[in-house]
């Protein structure tokens, strides 16, 4: 793909909250929720692990021992990917797993979903009701939202993809080269000579920083989506209208807007993000 190397990412049941990321994205800072969701929005969560380099070290200081890549921290900050639309493994292929997507029950689903918005300032009587409509939208156009509450997808079609292109000097910085469970695999490693060598990359996972300094700034990475149900994929960008039409009433001022994206955008103190600056 020339100047970008090509990363896919399966997902499911997070759907929701990536739809809702890239809808308050739009709100705040421009970024073009139609073409595709949004995994991560919360540059705090990045303010120690802002980049691969810093996530390989943190894998192999702490989590390496624990859950590795099911860490809580680990999970904040990066997703799971396959190198080829055709990757046969390990672990998962993309093909197969398409329909159904690839998802961990283990998470609070909604309480990611209220801990967003209330960064966001939405009043703490508002979380609730907020999650509800969203749900309820959901479920009007087809999206699964059985963990928040709401009605599964109706198709049994749950699953979505996510082609993210990196451009190719940002590559080994927002990734690397990785077992299952996120270890490093160094015969891989780094993973930038490994794509852009002829190799066959229809083998071989990675994981992504999904730092939204980076994600929001399209000189350095686009996002595109394909999803499972034709219903929802078909009427996708009609629910990211009508979504951002709701969140949008949380974000009725100019003083509102700009609340928000500072909370969004704001580091821990001492942090050193990595990566383009939010577009504003």
């Amino acid at each position: 793909c020339g100047e970008w190397a090509v990363f896919y990412h399966s997902y499911s049941l997070a759907a929701p909250i990536y739809e809702v990321h890239a809808a308050v994205a739009r709100i705040l800072f421009g970024y073009p929720s139609e073409r595709a969701p949004l995994p991560r929005l919360l540059a705090r969560d990045f303010a120690r692990t802002p980049d691969a380099a810093s996530l390989i070290q943190r894998f192999n200081a702490e989590f390496s021992a624990k859950r590795k890549d099911h860490c809580a921290d680990y999970r904040k900050v990066a997703i799971a990917t396959m190198c080829s639309l055709v990757a046969l493994g390990p672990e998962a292929s993309v093909p197969i797993i398409f329909k159904l997507g690839y998802s961990e029950k283990d998470v609070s689903f909604q309480g990611v979903f209220e801990n967003l918005l209330a960064a966001c300032h939405v009043k703490k009587g508002g979380l609730k009701p907020a999650v509800k409509r969203i749900v309820a939208l959901c479920e009007r156009h087809g999206l699964d939202a059985s963990q928040f509450g709401g009605q599964p997808c109706r198709s049994g079609r749950p699953g979505h993809l996510l082609q993210i292109f990196i451009r190719r000097s940002h590559v080994d910085e927002l990734a690397y080269a990785a077992q299952p469970y996120g270890g490093v695999d160094q015969t891989r490693h780094p993973i930038s000579r490994w794509l852009d060598a002829d190799s066959c990359t229809n083998h071989g996972q990675a994981r992504v920083v999904a730092n939204p300094r980076a994600f929001l700034s399209e000189d350095c990475v686009q996002l595109r989506v394909a999803s499972a149900d034709p219903d929802f994929h078909a009427g996708r960008s009609r629910f990211q209208e009508e979504l951002v039409g709701l969140l949008s009433e949380y974000f009725s001022t100019p003083a509102d807007k700009e609340r928000a994206a500072a909370a969004l955008t704001a580091a821990d103190v001492g942090a050193q993000p990595a990566g383009p600056e939010l577009k504003r």
